[in-house]
C-alpha cells in the first residue's frame, strides 16, 4: 500500500478529475494535475462496470497500488487519477499499467 501522503483524499480526488489533463488508453484513463508538492499522489477507481463484487475491485486496486510502488521515483511530480477501463487477469492488467505510465512519463518530462 502507499504511503498516505502518496493518496489523494477524496476532496483532492474530486478536484483531479474535474481538472486534470486526461491520458486516454484502452485499459486506462489517467488524469494528471500539475502540483507544487515535491512528491506525487495517486488515486485508483475501479467502476461497477469492471466487477459487481467489492472483493475483485478492491484486489485490482491493491495489485496496482503494489505496482505503483514500484515505479514512485519515476513519475512527474503531481496528482494522478487512475480509472480501469476493462477487466483484465491481474498479471496482465500490470503490465498494461506499466505500459502505460512509461508512455505517460515522457509526455510529461518533454
Amino acid at each position: 500500500m502507499l504511503k498516505k501522503r502518496n493518496r489523494l483524499t477524496k476532496k483532492e480526488f474530486e478536484k483531479v478529475f474535474r481538472k486534470g489533463t486526461p491520458f486516454i488508453f484502452t485499459d486506462f484513463i489517467v488524469k494528471y494535475h500539475s502540483s507544487t508538492l515535491p512528491f506525487s499522489r495517486f488515486g485508483i477507481s475501479v467502476g461497477l462496470k469492471i466487477s459487481k463484487k467489492a472483493v475483485a475491485r478492491n484486489a485490482m486496486r491493491r495489485h496496482l497500488y503494489i505496482a505503483l510502488e514500484e515505479l514512485l521515483d519515476t513519475f512527474a511530480k503531481g496528482d494522478y487519477i487512475i480509472l480501469v477501463r476493462q477487466k483484465k487477469e491481474i498479471p496482465a492488467l500490470k503490465t498494461s499499467f506499466l505500459s502505460v505510465f512509461n508512455v505517460i512519463s515522457t509526455r510529461l518530462n518533454k
